[in-house]
């Protein structure tokens, strides 16, 4: 049976890696500082061709401790990230960067432990296809900061100028690069090395920073202005529709309650006139009775309805007129 990837000998093994990167770095960093030491020693003693060769060593070497420091960052990452590694069975994005940093570096750096995580732990778990794949970055995924920091290049002559000046500044040393290495500096395209400003590069794009922050500063108000006057059209129509609503059904209710008040009034009158009617009705049947009792004798003495009847009767007949034409 073959071999099969064991998570928790990975993970100890990536633990360690990160210690030794460490301490790669570490040490990378002290020979840095000895070394800008002795360039220093050569530039005040006026040994400059000497210090401008050296010079380049210490500017491999600060890209060499560049490139420890990002990758003991993407280690840490894929640490953190390890329970991803130990469920999926392919590499998510989530770590890819981290796994094919780590392939394309193990055979970059000398360090042990990368070179088992990659020939061992990876090729157990992704398959040997997939290291020997980005093993040479075919598909592109490793830190390109990696990549620049690793590659083999002689640095600029602007830059190199730059680390000299800067080492005599650090250490009170007056140095003139227009007197050392006069050749030199006609290889920066006719311009002296004093145009080269370090600070201002940094102010320049400190401005530039600034600027664009600014501008997504008011970028962002925009839309927050935008997104209150949205949110301000959106009551302002809800609440013109709930009064809209509002006054219908009120229209609606008033209206029912006039129909209902015409019908009561209706029926009041109505009632009240037929009560009229049927008195004055027993009022006439009285007066024919007495009349043809006695024997026609008293013709002029027929009762008449009363006269608040009559009135009464007459207001109800208008009032309700004036109802049926409404």
């Amino acid at each position: 049976m073959g071999k099969k990837f064991k998570p928790t000998e990975c993970k100890v093994t990536l633990r360690l890696a990160i210690k030794r990167i460490k301490l790669l770095r570490q040490k990378k960093e002290n020979s840095v500082k000895l070394q800008r030491r002795q360039i220093a020693t050569l530039l005040s003693n006026g040994k400059d061709r000497s210090a401008r060769i050296k010079v380049e060593q210490v500017i491999r070497d600060d890209f060499m401790v560049d490139a420890y420091e990002m990758l003991e960052l993407l280690c840490d990452l894929l640490l953190v990230r390890f329970q991803v590694l130990k469920s999926e069975k392919t590499c998510t994005e989530d770590i890819l960067e981290s796994v094919a940093t780590i392939i394309f570096v193990s055979k970059k750096i000398e360090v042990k432990e990368l070179q088992q995580l990659a020939r061992t732990h990876f090729v157990l778990k992704y398959g040997k296809e997939f290291v020997m794949k980005h093993l040479e970055n075919k598909e592109k995924k490793v830190h390109e900061k990696i990549i620049s920091s690793l590659g083999i290049m002689i640095p600029e002559v602007h830059l190199v100028m730059q680390y000299l000046i800067e080492i005599a500044e650090n250490n009170d040393i007056e140095w003139d690069p227009e007197i050392a290495l006069p050749d030199l500096v006609k290889e920066i395209d006719g311009k002296t090395v004093v145009n080269i400003n370090e600070e201002e590069i940094q102010n320049n794009n400190f401005n530039q920073n600034e600027i664009f922050d600014q501008m997504q500063m008011m970028n962002q108000q925009q839309t927050n202005i935008s997104g209150q006057f949205g949110m301000q059209n959106m009551e302002n129509n809800l609440n013109n529709s709930i009064l809209q609503q509002q006054q219908q059904m009120n229209q609606q209710l008033s209206q029912q309650m006039n129909q209902q008040l015409n019908n009561s009034q209706d029926n009041f009158l109505q009632t009240r006139i037929d009560q009229l009617q049927k008195i004055d009705s027993e009022t006439d049947s009285d007066s024919d009775s007495s009349d043809s009792e006695g024997g026609g004798t008293k013709p002029l003495l027929k009762k008449k309805p009363k006269k608040s009847q009559t009135n009464d009767l007459d207001e109800l007949s208008k009032r309700l007129d004036a109802l049926n034409k409404k």
